[in-house]
């Protein structure tokens, strides 16, 4: 969670501590090469956006905005997640660190999912893993991030300070609505304890759980074309990515209020298949919208 308050543009904006406010107006950070999905995977860390370029038939690319930092195997720069010592970057198989160094290796990694005390959960061909090869049963759909109609979530996931139930505690909605596609750790009621913000893109709606009983307590609503894919939040309200939204999915972020529930739209997609908000990040006092496009794009990154 973030710790120490700027102000950015007279918006106060929380950063993590080693940022500086560098908040920039209506930016755009564009891929290099057609289709290699620049902007399908984001991360901020130590100042640095990060940006996930995985599908380049020549490898996949990780650049730091705009400066490409290095080329690797297939599908390199499919997820980024923000561990205690840097990023962690996923590439097919394996599991790496910004530096290039292969940190894990096995058949099926698919991407780094979460990362939290030096630990990461990745997922495997059977089911989902802890880096020390821990299984960890995440639900019915072991070869997609969408976890059919169950949430089953094990102690000590999480993307805040605030750990989730015990891991035998299933939450259970409609059938096929891909509830736990995203997850994310935010204090919505403003109480200290974070409760759990849960995706199910194909029901078009974000979850709003008790931290402790994972009762549902609120639920998100307005979008769609996956409203839910992707989440990310700061001072200004819950970002929402739905990145197939629009007649050609160009794709939509919303913000959505903590303390109305009520979600506006805040930006589209500008071309046909943009995807626009596939992934987000925050920091710096800025959101970073991901919109890895289509066949023949790009891709490019939104800074609002």
């Amino acid at each position: 969670m973030p710790v120490d308050e700027i102000t950015c543009d007279g918006v106060d904006q929380d950063c993590d501590g080693t940022d500086s406010c560098s908040a920039r107006a209506n930016a755009t950070l564009n891929g290099a090469l057609d289709d290699e999905g620049y902007g399908a995977a984001l991360a901020w860390s130590d100042g640095v956006l990060w940006v996930g370029a995985p599908f380049d038939p020549g490898g996949g690319r990780l650049y730091t905005e705009d400066a490409l930092a290095r080329v690797g195997g297939a599908f390199l720069g499919t997820a980024l997640a923000v561990g205690p010592s840097g990023v962690l970057v996923g590439a097919d198989g394996t599991v790496e660190d910004t530096e290039g160094a292969v940190l894990a290796s096995g058949p099926g990694i698919g991407g780094v999912l979460v990362a939290r005390d030096g630990r990461w959960l990745t997922r495997t061909r059977t089911g989902y893993r802890w880096d020390d090869a821990t299984e960890v049963n995440l639900g019915n759909r072991p070869d997609s991030l969408a976890l059919g109609s169950e949430l089953q979530v094990a102690a000590g996931f999480a993307f805040g300070d605030t750990a989730l139930a015990a891991s035998s505690t299933t939450l259970a909605r409609g059938a096929r609505d891909e509830l736990g596609w995203s997850i994310l750790a935010w204090d919505v009621d403003g109480d200290g304890t974070d409760e759990w913000l849960v995706g199910a893109p194909a029901g078009n709606r974000v979850d709003v759980l008790d931290p402790g009983t994972l009762a549902v307590e609120a639920t998100w609503t307005g979008g769609v074309g996956r409203f839910g894919h992707a989440l990310a939040a700061d001072v200004r309200g819950v970002y929402v990515g739905a990145p197939m939204s629009g007649s050609d999915a160009q794709g939509a972020v919303w913000t959505c209020s903590p303390s109305t529930s009520v979600c506006t739209l805040l930006e589209t997609g500008t071309n046909p298949q943009d995807q626009l908000g596939f992934a987000m990040a925050v920091g710096g006092g800025n959101v970073f919208l991901g919109a890895p496009g289509g066949p023949g794009t790009p891709g490019y990154v939104l800074v609002r």
